[in-house]
């Protein structure tokens, strides 16, 4: 088991430090320039928190990494289930923060009457809100409404996929529809309206020419 899973391993530390190198170096430009960035302009912030959330995706690589390397999971039933969590909560806010980075594009470029709700401390409590129920959620199966088990493979820990009782069927159902479908879905919404406004108002230019 430890041999199989040695490439595995090393797959994990690859690409886990590299995209520890390449979010820190995209961080770079926020931090350095935080008052034109993410003190003064309100766009920045969902771009800083979604490569912040990237980074964290990747150092928590470390523990899969480490798994695969001893051919077993080394972190308790609590560390799993700390671990799953932390997982679910990132996985969730990463597709979260594209849905809202769909929304800055949709206001600016459709919808300048909103100008005035564009400033930073509303886009602070967009991300605290979405932050929040993220959390909230993930904490879900800590108090019996699902749960979090290793992986088949036990490199790392995953929601209880095996289980078909109606609470944690209504629980999986939830967790793909909060914490994907309805921000795909919204995010590709946005984008599609932003495409046609932008096609539209080029349209019409041609016409006046």
């Amino acid at each position: 088991m430890e041999e199989q899973q040695r490439p595995v391993a090393v797959y994990l530390g690859v690409t886990g430090g590299m995209a520890v190198v390449f979010n820190l170096v995209g961080l770079l430009p926020f931090v350095r320039f935080r008052k034109r960035t993410l003190h003064g302009s309100p766009s920045a912030l969902p771009l800083f928190a979604i490569l912040l959330i990237d980074l964290f995706i990747a150092a928590v690589q470390i523990f899969p990494t480490v798994t695969a390397a001893s051919g077993r999971w080394l972190y308790s039933e609590a560390g799993c289930t700390a671990y799953a969590a932390v997982e679910l909560y990132l996985s969730g806010a990463q597709i979260s923060m594209v849905t809202f980075i769909a929304l800055d594009r949709y206001l600016i470029t459709c919808a300048p009457t909103w100008e005035s709700w564009r400033s930073v401390v509303n886009y602070q409590k967009t991300l605290f809100f979405f932050g929040s129920v993220g959390a909230l959620w993930c904490t879900l199966p800590m108090i019996g409404w699902g749960s979090y088990v290793p992986s088949p493979s036990r490199v790392a820990c995953t929601i209880d996929w095996s289980r078909t009782d109606h609470a944690y069927v209504s629980f999986l159902t939830g967790t793909f529809l909060l914490l994907f479908l309805v921000p795909f879905c919204s995010a590709a919404a946005l984008y599609y309206s932003t495409y046609e406004f932008v096609k539209r108002a080029n349209s019409a230019e041609a016409r006046d020419e």
